[in-house]
């Protein structure tokens, strides 16, 4: 999610044709994954991959936005800062109840969690389609 809301304020320094801020924010997106990757693997293997993943677009999100914010006054906007909020909960949530549940329990709560994410999803579909 986090990255999905930073793309596009990535490619603005592009769109700007500000070549070189750009390049500043890809190679630091390079740097920020690769040994995060790299560590998350050496210490939990394929779930150290999704916690690096998470952490290192969760680091870009804010390092593009101050990036942005600074060069071009654009930030994304309070829906979608409370969005990632909500998300970032929701990951928490899944990745402690996958460690320490079993059973029927891991299955209702992984079940939930789809449930709650899909919601929030369609609300805010919903919300962008009347705004059209």
């Amino acid at each position: 999610i986090y990255r999905a809301i930073h793309q596009p304020l990535a490619y603005m320094p592009l769109s700007a044709g500000d070549p070189k801020l750009y390049f500043v924010i890809q190679s630091a997106s390079c740097i920020i994954y690769l040994p995060l990757v790299i560590i998350g693997y050496h210490l939990y293997d394929l779930v150290g991959i999704g916690i690096a993943l998470f952490l290192s677009n969760f680091i870009d999100f804010f390092f593009v936005s101050l990036c942005t914010h600074i060069r071009y006054k654009v930030l994304p906007s309070y829906s979608q800062f409370i969005q990632l909020f909500i998300y970032t909960v929701i990951i928490a949530l899944t990745y402690s109840a996958s460690v320490t549940l079993e059973g029927w329990q891991y299955w209702l709560c992984g079940g939930l969690m789809i449930c709650i994410s899909t919601v929030m999803a369609a609300m805010s579909l919903k919300s962008k389609i009347k705004k059209n």
